[in-house]
């Protein structure tokens, strides 16, 4: 038998894809695949380190990063050209011109768009790259942002970020941190879940992945559980690299995908894997399953899933193929679907008002790697979505997103939504699912008279259905570029059900590039609960994300219920709520709505001391810390657990006898935890009667207290 290369091997199966992809005539009923098992051994820690401050990247790292980007996001195999079928006829979709703070024409209404928050970070020391492939988790007000080359973390709801090394914050692995990251976050895990690429190393003949989770309520006390993932630990050779990641949570497992390429850069497999969230928890060991092909290139995963995972890849320019994948089966199911034809004419161009074509995106071998690779998928309400990067071509003038619905049920196709404009592009969209299964997201603009322009997008209930597409500017750039994207992300909001938060870029006119995050959603469904305390003491909420102490105002899903829980600090007591809480229980439940505020009241519990004197005027005490001045002042409260020390102090003519009660006989120091009686005697110097005996007040002589 004649035994083949791994080089025709591939194009015998290339062109076995292209000839099945041209004869497929519509759609293909579902086909099926096993997965893959390994094993993962307990995971290790790293703390968790921020640096105001962060150093520039020493020669070596530049070299390192300069050479593992050239790596980065090769091309794929040709796309087979698929048989024409009339793609949609649909009205363009105009840039939106919105200023940040949102658009409103009239008084404020419930359909109204409003960014809650809007922030742009500018490059740190280890630099953005035009190619920023920013990503985002948000926990609420604790957020995690990544992209080329930073990662840096929030406490205020992205309001304001600190730095976070990407090159050490985990030992070093393969040929080191190079460049592409992922970020998202399960809300029902609570865990804020990074993953990291490292670059291919001739010592150890390959290049992985490393994922790392963290409780997002403590990932900055408790730090970091990470694994490694390689070739290897889904059977596959040595002298692979793994790339181009995409990442989605379903209810109880995180999903990534990757193309994996040989040492000299040949696309030789596409592979996802899923990741139980349970395990993680405690970083303990787990089972994990994947699934590989060599006759697909590039799987993009959906945001959205619940029981199921989707997943889409091309098979020609007029088909795609939906795979899905159930967290209780072992099974990979996949349907071809036929799909009005798209263009995909490489390089993608777009050149703005300096001539620079962000849209072409050149690999640094040859070819190039703007594609029409899915950049983003979703599920919800019964639809499974898609979007792509197309070219101009045909009747468009500039390169444009195609967009393809398919019924989540039977797989066929709905409609094709596209985004596209005479005078400009649009490429590069992430779209994300909220909790009543709307899609919103992120996307750019540009070309002709337009730089690079980032934008929101909406799909909801106020929304008529595009296209044209409903969308918000958020910033534009004062410079072109010839590459952009890879990827951005889109993400349900942490705690508020009902918004998004997304992930961006600009170039500045001196070349400089802004990472940008985005919070945003409808009038109707913002929503602010913030405690305020007095005395010590703590508030934490359920749903978390309240923890105050540090975090003390929240967003929370419009007509959700949060209970409220008041714990005291050491030596106090809670003392009640205000606002919009009463009474001195310590929980609350709060029904979410609008703008609302509580405060909780906590003071020091303290017990009382009395004093009782014996012997009218013959003396006073004191305490220390102050408080009694006995004669006047007997009672006094003191914080529990203080330890109070009385004097005695005889008047002229009297002597200081003993103390009874919780002191004596000869001193008096009492440690208040618990009300305390104290008993101080005194008495009066007898008479001396000359010749009638040893003087009475000698100081040689024994002192005998008062009856």
């Amino acid at each position: 038998m004649m035994k083949l290369t791994l080089a025709s091997r591939i194009a015998v199966a290339l062109g076995v894809a292209a000839l099945l992809a041209m004869l497929i005539p519509g759609n293909v009923q579902a086909q099926s695949a096993g997965a893959g098992e390994g094993a993962m051994g307990a995971g290790r820690h790293a703390p968790f380190v921020t640096q105001p401050f962060p150093p520039a990247l020493t020669p070596d790292q530049q070299r390192l990063r300069d050479e593992a980007m050239k790596r980065a996001n090769r091309p794929g195999p040709p796309l087979p050209v698929g048989p024409e079928r009339v793609a949609p006829n649909v009205p363009p979709t105009t840039g939106g011109t919105a200023p940040r703070a949102g658009h409103f024409d009239g008084p404020p209404a419930a359909s109204d768009f409003v960014y809650f928050q809007a922030t742009a970070q500018d490059p740190y020391s280890t630099g953005t790259s035009t190619i920023a492939e920013t990503h985002a988790g948000n926990a609420g007000a604790v957020v995690f942002m990544t992209g080329n080359w930073f990662a840096s973390y929030s406490t205020d709801g992205g309001a304001s970020f600190t730095f976070v090394n990407p090159y050490n914050t985990f030992p070093s692995l393969d040929g080191g941190f190079c460049c592409d990251q992922t970020v998202i976050y399960h809300p029902g895990y609570d865990l804020m879940i990074w993953q990291l690429q490292y670059g291919y190393s001739s010592s150890t003949q390959q290049g992985s992945y490393r994922t790392a989770f963290a409780a997002a309520s403590s990932v900055a006390s408790s730090g970091w559980c990470y694994y490694d993932w390689s070739p290897a630990s889904f059977g596959l050779a040595n002298g692979r690299y793994l790339d181009y990641p995409h990442v989605a949570v379903s209810s109880n497992f995180v999903w990534y995908s990757a193309n994996v390429y040989t040492a000299a850069g040949s696309w030789v497999d596409t592979l996802i894997w899923r990741i139980p969230l349970s395990p993680v928890t405690s970083c303990s060991a787990f089972t994990y399953n994947w699934y590989t092909v060599t006759d697909r290139f590039n799987f993009t995963t959906t945001q959205g899933a619940g029981g199921t995972m989707y997943w889409g890849s091309h098979n020609s320019t007029s088909s795609l193929r939906v795979y899905s994948w159930a967290e209780n089966s072992n099974t990979i199911y996949w349907n071809d679907v036929s799909i009005g034809s798209w263009n995909r004419t490489t390089p993608y161009s777009c050149a703005g008002p300096d001539s620079l074509n962000w849209c072409a995106r050149q690999s640094s071998t040859s070819g190039y790697t703007n594609d029409g690779r899915i950049e983003t998928g979703w599920v919800a309400g019964g639809v499974i979505g898609f979007m792509w990067n197309a070219s101009q071509g045909g009747s468009f003038n500039y390169p444009y997103v195609n967009a393809a619905r398919f019924n989540e049920g039977d797989k066929s196709l709905i409609n094709q939504p596209i985004i596209w404009n005479l005078y400009y592009a649009w490429q590069y969209p992430a779209v994300g699912v909220d909790g009543r299964g709307h899609i919103a997201g992120t996307a750019f603009y540009g070309g002709g008279s337009y730089y690079p322009t980032m934008v929101s997008l909406i799909w909801d209930d106020y929304s008529s259905a595009p296209p044209p597409w409903e969308n918000y500017y958020v910033t534009a750039s004062g410079k072109g570029a010839t590459a952009w994207g890879d990827w951005y992300s889109a993400r349900r909001h942490g705690t508020n059900a009902y918004n998004w938060i997304a992930t961006g870029e600009a170039r500045l006119s001196n070349g400089n590039v802004e990472s940008w995050y985005v919070w945003f959603g409808r009038r109707r469904d913002a929503t602010s609960l913030t405690v305020s305390r007095s005395g010590n003491g703590n508030v934490t909420s359920s749903p978390r994300d309240i923890n105050c102490g540090s975090i003390c105002s929240e967003s929370f899903t419009p007509g959700s219920s949060v209970t409220l829980t008041a714990t005291p600090a050491s030596g106090s007591k809670f003392v009640g709520w205000g606002g919009l809480c009463s009474g001195t229980a310590t929980t609350c439940n709060v029904n979410i709505s609008g703008t609302q505020a509580v405060s909780a009241t906590f003071s020091p519990i303290t017990y009382t001391l009395s004093l009782s004197l014996v012997g009218n005027s013959g003396g006073s005490v004191t305490s220390s810390p102050s408080g009694i001045n006995c004669g006047s002042t007997c009672n006094a409260d003191f914080a529990a657990g203080t330890t109070v020390t009385l004097t005695a102090t005889p008047a002229s003519g009297w002597f200081f006898g003993v103390w009874g009660g919780a002191c004596g006989p000869s001193s008096c120091s009492v440690t208040m935890n618990s009300p305390q009686n104290v008993l101080a005697t005194f008495g009066p110097i007898p008479n001396v009667f000359a010749g009638k005996g040893p003087m009475l007040n000698d100081p040689s002589l024994p002192i005998i207290p008062p009856p």
